[in-house]
């Protein structure tokens, strides 16, 4: 009989048809051991979680944010240098910028930016080094 979950050979990963979550053999090899050390903290997220479901989501989005913070701080440190780059750039690689940021939650915009400008950047190194576009040496190739 089959199980619920499928493994998906090409990234580890194991999904649960029933629910649709992943989980990912990598990162429960690493997670494992920790919850082993820390015990307290997950009995107190699993009553937090069955006792209080509202507060217990509102700690993980504090988590999610904090994580944010730390990420806009590193992006509010290279814009600098991703704005210049944009700013020299021809009209045509602009608009390809800017209409692959069309797409992106405003909140999340500044990081998709600076994205968005290093790919150009490397398609650019590429092009450079090796006289084509990546797409078309790929196809050549």
């Amino acid at each position: 009989m089959p199980t619920a979950k499928s493994k998906n050979e090409t990234n580890g990963e194991n999904t649960d048809s029933r629910q649709g979550f992943r989980t990912s053999d990598r990162v429960e090899a690493r997670l494992n051991p920790y919850i082993e050390a820390h015990q307290k903290d997950l009995e107190y997220y699993k009553k937090l979680i069955s006792e209080n479901p509202d507060r217990a989501a509102r700690t993980l989005m504090l988590k999610d944010l904090e994580k944010f913070e730390e990420t806009t701080k590193r992006v509010n440190r290279q814009m600098p240098q991703v704005r210049e780059f944009y700013e020299k750039q021809t009209p045509e690689v602009k608009a390809r910028i800017d209409e692959a940021l069309a797409k992106v939650n405003p909140y999340h915009q500044d990081q998709a930016f600076i994205g968005e400008v290093a790919s150009e950047a490397r398609r650019q190194g590429f092009a450079q080094v090796f006289g084509k576009k990546p797409a078309a040496a790929m196809a050549a190739g």
